[in-house]
């Protein structure tokens, strides 16, 4: 299996960062209709999956759990629903929301999904190929790994069949790391002793 990367072809990065989180998140309260803003929310706080969030039903706000239930996609015929914790204003939120005929949270299709993620990538100034649904979802993986948690609760709270498929997040140098080198570098700038 081929291991994928944090960075396409030419260097960029894929994931939004936790500035970059900040920032969509003041976009998608900024957003005019409620709907709208809470599925947004719900992308940037759980990692789900775009069709994850469309299919989201009242039933799976789990109020006593602190988390909302999302039926994994990507599973090859399985049926496989997974917890992910959420703060509890999301879920009074979510509670109070007026739903479908089918209990859906989100009466809307991917196309309106999509938009509304874009216009919240380009209000908070965030470009490239990390403005997408996809980037909110590495961001939210590389959030997790930053907080400390291992992989196989990463795997767990993102869907992955496989931990290869997750293996990709434990690649992120994360603030610890990088803090530890302040040991090591030397000077300020780009000078040689001969």
């Amino acid at each position: 299996m081929k291991m994928r990367s944090l960075y396409d072809g030419r260097g960029d990065r894929k994931y939004v960062s936790f500035a970059e989180r900040l920032a969509f998140g003041e976009a998608a309260s900024k957003l005019p209709n409620l709907k709208h803003q809470l599925f947004c929310l719900v992308l940037l706080n759980t990692g789900c999956r775009i069709s994850e969030a469309l299919s989201l039903r009242r039933a799976h706000v789990d109020v006593g759990g602190g988390a909302l239930v999302f039926l994994t996609l990507k599973q090859r015929g399985e049926v496989n629903y997974r917890p992910v914790p959420v703060q509890d204003s999301l879920i009074e939120a979510l509670m109070v929301l007026p739903t479908s005929e089918d209990g859906r949270l989100f009466d809307f299709g991917r196309t309106t999904g999509w938009k509304l993620v874009k216009w919240c990538m380009d209000s908070a100034g965030i470009s490239g190929i990390k403005a997408t649904p996809k980037g909110l979802r590495h961001g939210y993986a590389i959030g997790c790994v930053s907080i400390g948690l291992f992989q196989g609760d990463i795997q767990g709270l993102l869907g992955h069949k496989r931990p290869e498929t997750t293996a990709i997040y434990t690649t992120h140098i994360t603030e610890d790391i990088r803090g530890k080198f302040h040991k090591i570098w030397i000077g300020g700038g780009a000078q040689t002793k001969s």
